[in-house]
């Protein structure tokens, strides 16, 4: 038997090396896992909604009636009313440089552009025949 955990991530690979021994005859593979879930106790049979984060009043928690459901011996659970985060910031942008940085790369192409053009204009108006710019 071997115990693994998934992590959160999707697939999860298995590699066994078996040195110089011969290759096991591995012939398939089981895998078990837990299923994690949230219970909630409905007054009715239907669609329901699950806000998170409205103006509504505090929930009512009942881990012991759902312990004593599943034959689990009940645990004292004492939550808080839910509030906000203070840790909590929203994700920065993740911007690309030329928009981290546009004003300077926009001066910087004015002024090669405008360098540019001062150097067309000055060999445009050298009389033809001349010898290289000095």
């Amino acid at each position: 038997m071997l115990s693994a955990s998934a992590a959160g991530r999707r697939f999860v690979r298995l590699a066994i090396a078996d040195g110089d021994s011969p290759p096991l005859g591995v012939t398939g593979l089981r895998a078990l896992w837990r299923p994690r879930e949230i219970v909630f106790r409905a007054e009715r049979a239907g669609p329901h909604t699950l806000l998170a984060g409205a103006d509504v009043a505090a929930p009512v928690y009942d881990l012991a009636a759902i312990l004593a459901r599943t034959g689990d011996a009940p645990a004292p659970a004492r939550l808080g009313s839910p509030g906000p985060n203070p840790g909590f910031r929203e994700a920065e942008k993740d911007l690309p440089f030329s928009e981290r940085y546009r004003v300077p790369l926009s001066v910087g192409l004015a002024l090669l552009f405008g360098a540019l053009a001062l150097w067309a204009v000055r060999l445009l108006r050298r009389p033809p025949g001349a010898g290289p710019p000095t």
